[in-house]
């Protein structure tokens, strides 16, 4: 009964920015990133790619409107699930966007139907690891293996009348 009472709600839990297809390439990019640092098959990937260390978040944009927390919510949009994995921020096309912490460019998706500009970092926050991701972008800022700081520009906030072509 309890696995059929999931099994009905699992459109709560499917995240609503990548395909199957997306994720595929997503995690494709990163494997081909890790195979041209000569990275063993055998190997930790903490020991062959060193991303550099951080101790916290830091927010990536100045200011902005938060329009949508994470966790449950009321689909807001026809390509939103109820249970959003983020957190959207709000301000005008073009802003600029900061990472939100020490890390790598392990990433990138151009013109995803929901989510438009994706970028994704990793890094290391006290010892464990993160992966941070920005969506709708208008642009991008940086390349896949870039190290980032806080100080890096990695994008542009999209989302405006430049994106939604085909960023629902």
């Amino acid at each position: 009964n309890q696995l059929n009472s999931l099994g009905s709600r699992i459109e709560d839990f499917e995240e609503d920015s990548l395909t199957i297809d997306e994720q595929i390439k997503v995690t494709k990019a990163s494997i081909s990133y890790y195979e041209s640092q000569n990275c063993g098959m055998d190997e930790e990937i903490s020991e062959c790619i060193k991303v550099p260390y951080g101790t916290g978040f830091v927010r990536p944009l100045s200011r902005a409107l938060i329009t949508s927390l994470y966790g449950y919510r009321g689909a807001p949009c026809s390509c939103c699930s109820t249970y959003h994995r983020g957190m959207d921020l709000a301000i005008s096309e073009g802003t600029p966007i900061y990472a939100s912490a020490p890390g790598i460019v392990l990433a990138i998706v151009n013109k995803s139907s929901c989510g438009g500009n994706m970028l994704f970092v990793k890094h290391i926050i006290n010892g464990t690891y993160y992966t941070t991701f920005y969506e709708h972008l208008l642009s991008f800022n940086v390349g896949i293996g870039d190290m980032v700081t806080t100080d890096t520009l990695v994008g542009y906030v999209g989302g405006g009348a430049t994106t939604k072509v085909y960023d629902r």
